[in-house]
């Protein structure tokens, strides 16, 4: 397998995965503003991550870490549909980027990019409202568990972990956060793996 990955983009998430489960992976680093012709091909909307296996091409982060997870299966990272905390496994790791990271991308662009009036509106506002509440799910799964799915880490703790890392630390929403969410987050950033992967 390879992978097109810039740092401190969704592509971190499958470095960690595989760093965690020891599947060895070959890591192209992309500039994205000098995009290599063959990522383009292999994906149109010239996005990261690409992930390449064989014939197969996969540009959705949380599809490769249920790609990767189920293929290296058994893995202690992976929750088969006869275990129990399946439910809770596919609800994170869909939650990670569809209720947590994907609308930090509008978020992102207009803190950065947006003029100096126009950083602070009704859509950031209402993002950042639909964040807290988003938040109130994990936090009701963190009071009784250190962990996402069946009680253990997972890849799911690994998609959450980091769409609450880019929140904290690229726009500083830390306070956005119950400290259940917090305390998971800080225990995710401890792993080693996530250390000689992930850039804060």
């Amino acid at each position: 397998m390879r992978l097109y990955h810039v740092r401190k983009s969704r592509s971190e998430r499958i470095t960690w995965l595989c760093e965690e489960i020891g599947v060895p992976i070959e890591i192209i680093n992309v500039d994205m503003r000098n995009q290599p012709s063959e990522l383009q091909a292999l994906n149109p909307s010239h996005t990261v991550p690409v992930l390449v296996d064989g014939d197969h091409a996969i540009s959705e982060s949380i599809a490769a870490l249920i790609y990767i997870a189920a293929l290296h299966s058994p893995t202690s990272l992976s929750i088969g549909p006869g275990e129990s905390g399946y439910a809770d496994y596919l609800q994170f790791m869909v939650l990670g980027e569809a209720g947590l990271l994907a609308p930090l991308d509008a978020l992102i662009r207009t803190t950065f990019k947006a003029p100096e009036g126009e950083k602070e509106n009704f859509t950031t506002r209402a993002i950042i409202d639909k964040l807290k509440r988003r938040a109130k799910i994990l936090d009701q799964k963190l009071q009784h568990s250190d962990y996402l799915a069946a009680n253990r880490f997972t890849a799911a703790d690994i998609s959450v972990a980091f769409a609450v890392g880019v929140a904290i630390n690229m726009l500083g929403l830390k306070d956005i956060y119950p400290d259940s969410v917090i305390a998971h987050y800080e225990r995710m950033a401890a792993r080693s793996a996530f250390q000689k992967t992930c850039t804060r």
